[in-house]
């Protein structure tokens, strides 16, 4: 089974991720778009694994503290899939790359990490596009409303393959250690 490891958002968050994807829709519907229920914020993929048990059990180990993010600026890169629109986060970023450290080391000896892969925070929006002049006007004129996303867990997905593309399956939930009172 394909899993990876994520964050996923309330209900605010994914209602201005909603009113982006529209913007985006509205000024450049080439691409294909991630339905909302997809949106995400992946912090490992493990790629096809057996043993999604021993995978839980090594993630009820890592120990860290609620933190915050900020929805921040649309961008792009290309993949095997075309070029991707995502757009990423800010605030405690120091605080999310150790969670995702911790969680890479603990799964590192139940996965083979992908060779030069780096961790870039970001939710993908869309895949597909052609990145132009035109689509950086695009961005430039998107608001994005500083929505705060309180992060008090995170979650194991499989990967589904469906009629309707792919969609994610939450296989285990672990929670974050409450942030301390005056902290």
């Amino acid at each position: 089974m394909e899993l990876f490891v994520a964050i996923d958002f309330h209900a605010r968050v994914l209602n201005e991720l909603i009113q982006i994807k529209n913007y985006l829709i509205k000024h450049d519907n080439m691409g294909i778009f991630e339905p909302t229920e997809n949106y995400h914020l992946t912090l490992l993929y493990l790629n096809q694994l057996e043993d999604h048990h021993s995978v839980i059990d090594k993630l009820e180990n890592i120990k860290h503290s609620c933190f915050h993010l900020q929805l921040d600026q649309l961008g792009s890169f290309e993949n095997a899939d075309g070029n991707v629109l995502w757009i990423n986060v800010k605030n405690e970023l120091e605080a999310l790359h150790e969670l995702q450290q911790k969680i890479k080391q603990e799964l590192v000896s139940l996965y083979v990490p992908i060779e030069h892969s780096s961790f870039y925070p970001h939710i993908t929006l869309s895949y597909g596009h052609k990145i132009g002049k035109e689509t950086e006007e695009v961005f430039l004129a998107c608001k994005i409303n500083e929505v705060v996303i309180q992060i008090s867990d995170f979650h194991l997905y499989e990967v589904l393959n469906t009629v309707k593309g792919k969609r994610f399956k939450k296989m285990a939930t672990f929670m974050l250690e409450p942030i301390p009172k005056g902290g």
